[in-house]
């Protein structure tokens, strides 16, 4: 950080983007309202367009929600193949500041703002999830939810198929 500092001071000029959330957060500076689109599809489960679904209007609201992006830089870059779902869009009046796509619940893919894809902190996936709930958009929240309990369930399974299995060929294959 000190010579990212040291840069900014020897070249005045030059825009310098370091730090993930902050360049979302300069990009969405004076932001009073965020949109929530979803993708409208066809019948054959097609993405043709974005549909507003939920609107948020309060500038201490998108505050309150760029607080809860905490970005995990070291894991952040890679890019999956999906469109991603909910699209937030970030405005100021009518002017569009920046528009991030979830991703999986556990990314932020803002294009052409970053690199890649936005790894979230574990209490960033919980908290926008849990924050978008509280302001009227359940659908990221209930879907974390439930991937939480086919996870449980999946291990339950688990258990039940290993236990048949001699201690010994459990233990070779945990170890694997």
């Amino acid at each position: 950080d000190s010579d990212v500092s040291a840069f900014r001071r020897n070249n005045p000029d030059c825009q310098v983007s370091h730090r993930w959330h902050d360049a979302l957060a300069a990009q969405a500076r004076g932001a009073d309202r965020i949109d929530v689109l979803d993708w409208r599809r066809t019948g054959e489960d097609r993405r043709i367009d974005e549909e507003l679904v939920h609107s948020i209007k309060s500038p201490a609201k998108v505050a309150e929600f760029l607080s809860t992006v905490c970005i995990d830089e070291k894991n952040s870059g890679r890019h999956c193949m999906c469109e991603g779902g909910p699209i937030l869009k970030l405005y100021h009046g009518d002017r569009l500041l920046a528009g991030v796509t979830v991703h999986h619940g556990e990314r932020l893919r803002w294009s052409p703002g970053w690199p890649g894809d936005a790894e979230l902190t574990a209490e960033s996936q919980i908290g926008i999830a849990q924050w978008l709930d509280k302001n009227g958009y359940p659908a990221l929240e209930r879907a974390r939810l439930a991937k939480i309990q086919e996870q449980g369930e999946r291990a339950e399974d688990d258990k039940a198929f290993w236990a048949c299995f001699p201690v010994g060929v459990r233990e070779y294959f945990e170890s694997k």
